[in-house]
C-alpha cells in the first residue's frame, strides 16, 4: 500500500508528465462523439494538469491501493492490475482482475464519486460519464464478468456494483 501511494504521489506531484499524441482512451469511448471526434483532432486540453486534477488522481490511486490491500486481508487477490486491453484498435488499462475463492474472477473497475453522484449511481448506474461503456469493453476483451467499487467521497461509504447485463450489452 505505502509503494503504491508513493508511487502515485511521484506520478502525480513530482515527476514531469510526458507529452502524448492526442488519441482515444476506452475510458473515453462512452463521451459524446463531438468530444472524441475533437480529441482526435488534437483539441484536447494539453501541457501541464491543474492542482485539482493531479488530486482527483492520486486520490483514485490512493483508494485503489488501500481496498486492494484490504481484500488481500479477505483472502481476495487483486491481480493482472493495469493490464492493457485494446478494443477495435482504443487502448484501455483495466484497474485489475479480483479473484474471490470459491466464487471465481471479475474485471474490477475503481471509482471514486462526490455524494451526490455515487447515490445517483449506486441506485441506477448510468453512462453520463462513461463508466458503462468503459465497464462493457473491459470483460467482452477478457471474457469475464465485471464489477465496480466505487467509493463516496464525502462518507467514504465504499460499494461494490453489478452491472445490469442489459445496460452493457446496450
Amino acid at each position: 500500500y505505502a509503494d503504491a501511494v508513493k508511487e502515485s504521489f511521484m506520478r502525480q506531484y513530482v515527476l514531469p508528465r510526458e507529452e502524448e499524441k492526442p488519441h482515444l482512451r476506452v475510458s473515453s469511448l462512452g463521451k459524446p462523439a463531438v468530444i472524441q471526434a475533437l480529441t482526435l483532432l488534437g483539441y484536447e486540453k494539453t501541457g501541464d494538469l491543474s492542482t485539482k486534477s493531479r488530486h482527483i488522481f492520486h486520490t483514485g490511486d490512493v483508494f485503489e491501493a488501500y481496498v486492494v490491500a484490504y481484500m488481500k486481508f479477505m483472502d481476495w487477490s487483486v491481480q493482472r492490475q493495469q493490464e492493457e486491453v485494446v478494443f477495435d484498435g482504443v487502448l484501455g488499462h483495466i484497474d485489475g482482475v479480483l479473484n474471490i475463492p470459491g466464487v471465481g474472477s471479475c474485471v474490477l473497475e475503481f471509482k471514486t464519486m462526490s455524494q451526490f453522484y455515487f447515490s445517483e449511481f449506486t441506485k441506477a448506474p448510468n453512462d453520463d460519464r462513461g463508466y458503462i461503456t468503459q465497464l462493457a469493453i473491459y470483460p467482452h476483451c477478457l471474457n469475464l464478468p465485471a464489477v465496480w467499487c466505487v467509493v463516496n467521497k464525502g462518507t467514504h461509504e465504499v460499494r461494490l456494483i453489478q452491472p445490469d447485463q442489459e445496460d452493457l450489452d446496450a
